[in-house]
């Protein structure tokens, strides 16, 4: 049980989960496919971590340890907000209504919530193996507010493409359904009122989505 605890705190590799869950009586032949590919998806690492606390509830209430330095402690309690998040995008999109509501929940799963799962765990695994201690989760204000800018920049660059598919009606040269190109608008108009957010936050002037403003590669 400890071991499986230490696995699900430290968002452990998929292979230690695979027998992990064997180990505990599941069965594992839904999990081995991807023990040998490069790359797990995120989808597959969620379900096996879902079976593995299913075999042992309540197991991740307290910290691994109360001896260790207040901020990994700070770091393990964001990792665990960021991995309930990750959950509730996962149940999210398994009853979305749409292909764009889908399309926007993984979107926040790839591009932000996977990410800050991995910069965390990784600070707490520094620290379990090297002893390093993480700076404090608000040094890092600087590095979040470069996301952001990034994200403005993807943001515009993205609603430019849906409005050239749109008018162009066609979009890799293959023509759009009238099904494509509602499905374009609403993207369109949840990232417009993303990308309002995040000047509004940053502080930047707003350019009016000029689609000239970004123009994509």
């Amino acid at each position: 049980m400890e071991k499986a605890r230490v696995w699900l705190e430290n968002n452990g590799s998929y292979s230690e989960g695979v027998k992990l869950l064997e180990a505990l009586g599941g069965k594992i032949a839904d999990y081995t496919p991807y023990l040998t590919t490069m790359l797990v998806p995120p989808a597959a690492k969620q379900k096996l971590r879902e079976a593995v606390e299913s075999r042992l509830p309540n197991i991740i209430a307290q910290p691994i340890t109360a001896n260790e330095p207040e901020v990994v402690n700070q770091y393990r309690n964001i990792g665990r907000r960021l991995l309930k998040q990750q959950a509730d995008l996962h149940s999210k999109m398994k009853v979305a209504a749409t292909d764009t509501e889908r399309y926007l929940l993984a979107e926040q799963l790839m591009e932000e919530v996977i990410p800050e799962i991995d910069r965390v765990y990784d600070a707490i695994r520094d620290y379990e193996q090297h002893h390093v201690v993480p700076p404090p989760p608000e040094m890092d204000a600087v590095r979040v507010a470069a996301s952001k800018l990034m994200k403005v920049k993807y943001l515009s660059d993205r609603i430019s493409r849906l409005r050239r598919w749109i008018d162009t009606g066609a979009k890799d040269k293959q023509p759009l359904t009238e099904a494509e190109k509602a499905g374009f608008k609403e993207e369109i108009t949840e990232k417009e009122a993303a990308l309002e957010a995040l000047r509004i936050e940053l502080g930047l002037k707003n350019q009016g989505d000029n689609e000239n403003t970004y123009q994509a590669e």
